[in-house]
């Protein structure tokens, strides 16, 4: 027992001694905890501009949407799909597309919203299904609580 202690013991000062050695140094800023590329799109990205088209049968896979316009579903989705836009809220056309690459794409709206494909598995119907998610911003001057009074802005 006591020849398995020490070299256990000398392999643990060893590690701590090498770990100490490769420490970062002062000044030295700690590593991101995301890597930058899986981040997710940004107002700063890049837009790539995208024309709707109103034919259907021009596009093989298709989102339509509210105002008859069709558009390919993103990140590899595949089949149709009709998007249903958050009640109480006026439709707004997608100017274009960001994301791409390593990260999701989404079609960027005229008034900011956000809207996306993707493809689940849907338990109810034994299958994957492509799904529209769309990303509104909200204004918090709308919020009010259950008992119906307002939520005020801080």
């Amino acid at each position: 027992m006591a020849k398995l202690i020490l070299p256990v013991l000398l392999a643990l000062a060893t590690l701590g001694a090498v770990t100490w050695l490769l420490r970062p140094g002062p000044g030295t800023p700690p590593p991101a905890l995301v890597d930058p590329a899986s981040r997710p799109a940004s107002s700063v990205e890049s837009l790539t501009v995208v024309r709707a088209t109103r034919d259907p049968l021009e596009l093989l896979d298709s989102i339509r949407f509210p105002d008859g316009s069709y558009l390919p579903p993103l990140n590899g989705a595949k089949g149709k799909v009709v998007m249903t836009w958050p009640a109480g809220r006026p439709f707004s056309p997608v100017v274009g597309k960001i994301g791409g690459g390593q990260s999701e794409e989404w079609y960027r709206h005229a008034d900011g919203t956000l809207s996306t494909t993707v493809v689940k598995f849907r338990s109810d119907l034994g299958r994957e299904d492509v799904l529209c998610q769309i990303a509104n911003q909200l204004d918090t001057k709308q919020l009010s609580r259950e008992d119906g009074t307002p939520v005020e802005r801080k």
